[in-house]
């Protein structure tokens, strides 16, 4: 079965953080290389950034809109919560 990963209209911009050595990030790294290339090809207009940075915990946030989510932290366990 295929993956989908269309957005919805509100969104307005994904984000990822991660480090680009750091073992906490390998699955956010995973998911990044696998899933990118359908994300921008289902989302064509939607603009996806990838951000790599020494040191930095794994997050991601999301633009919906005129608001803009709080930060998730992710780790290798799952989800890490809100900050």
């Amino acid at each position: 079965m295929a993956a989908r990963l269309a957005f919805g209209n509100s969104l307005k911009e994904l984000r990822f953080l991660f480090c680009q050595t750091g073992e906490g990030s390998a699955i956010v790294r995973a998911f990044v290389q696998k899933s990118y290339p359908l994300m921008k090809k289902q989302n064509p207009h939607t603009p996806i950034l990838i951000r790599e940075a020494s040191g930095t915990p794994p997050r991601n946030s999301v633009k919906r809109s005129k608001r803009v989510w709080p930060v998730c932290y992710t780790s290798v366990y799952g989800y890490g919560g809100k900050v």
